[in-house]
């Protein structure tokens, strides 16, 4: 049996509400509510989901609906770190390791390498940090 860990998704917008319902509830992922089509925005979580399954979930998300915006994150397992995936159309995919609760966790060599005499904007920033997606997220709450 593979490794296994805590799924989280947040699904914060969709254009296509039957396609993305189908594939959650297929997934087995439980909600907060009864979901439907007309109720599916919300948390959706599981117990115990493969380790990595967050990758293999957001893309098959983004793929069913490009317009939707959600984040998503496995929490980590054993010595591991988590995985993170943040999503709106006009931003793109975001991936970075995280620790239980989402949050992007970056590494020294991470943090040097993109501080290290770039030229690096604030903007550069909040996109190596997953900023721009959290502050792109608090405007649909």
């Amino acid at each position: 049996m593979s490794d296994r860990s805590y799924f989280q998704l947040r699904l914060l917008a969709t254009d296509k509400p039957a396609e993305v319902l189908a594939y959650l509830d297929g997934e087995g992922l439980d909600f907060d509510d009864v979901p439907s089509v007309s109720n599916l925005l919300g948390n959706w979580e599981a117990e115990e989901m493969t380790v990595g399954y967050y990758d293999e979930c957001a893309s098959v998300l983004i793929k069913l609906d490009p317009n939707i915006v959600f984040y998503c994150w496995s929490d980590p397992a054993y010595e591991w770190l988590g995985g993170l995936v943040m999503y709106t159309p006009e931003l793109g995919r975001f991936d970075a390791d995280c620790d239980s609760t989402g949050n992007a966790v970056f590494r020294a060599e991470q943090i040097m390498g993109f501080v290290g005499g770039n030229g690096n904007s604030i903007e550069d920033l909040a996109a190596f940090t997953g900023t721009a997606w959290t502050d792109a997220f608090k405007l649909l709450r």
